[in-house]
């Protein structure tokens, strides 16, 4: 940033502190301490002087026009950002039906990715069918989990 490192030539030979501050209606401005200055008139270089309380707050004419110039770059990087942002929503706008196709695609690979994982872990067995229907101490494995994971008591009994 230009003003970070930006020395002021003109006011260096002072032997005063001078900070440099920013406010958003005026820009950037430099404050003094009024008890350092003393009575004497500022010189020529200071614009738009105020004095408030204890300090002076002043502008030079460098000073002025590198808070422009920052004022006119950050609002080209603000143009340009909302082109490529546009440009970028008019591209995409095409490609929603198949960007909508691979997301399902990814919901459905992640469902079956935690069954998988949850058969494994909580050791389910595939059910074997015959000509008799008969169903012995029978659970749903996703309730099972569910309630098994709220705690009730119910379901520790039937893990056991």
């Amino acid at each position: 940033m230009a003003i970070a490192g930006w020395r002021l030539t003109d006011v260096d030979t002072l032997g005063i502190r001078i900070n440099v501050s920013w406010d958003p209606g005026r820009k950037y401005f430099l404050t003094m301490d009024d008890a350092e200055w003393g009575e004497e008139p500022l010189p020529e270089v200071f614009i738009n002087i105020r004095r408030n309380k204890k300090k002076i707050q002043c502008q030079t004419l460098d000073l002025k026009k590198l808070s422009q110039r920052q004022e006119d770059a950050s609002n080209e990087i603000i143009n340009r950002s909302d082109l490529v942002v546009r440009e970028l929503q008019k591209f995409l706008r095409g490609k929603v039906p198949q960007l909508f196709r691979i997301s399902e695609s990814v919901a459905v690979l992640d469902m079956i990715a935690s069954f998988a994982e949850s058969a494994i872990i909580s050791r389910w067995v595939r059910p074997t069918y015959s000509s008799t229907l008969a169903v012995h101490a029978a659970r749903h494995p996703i309730l099972d989990s569910v309630s098994w994971a709220s705690g009730s008591a119910r379901a520790k009994v039937r893990r056991q």
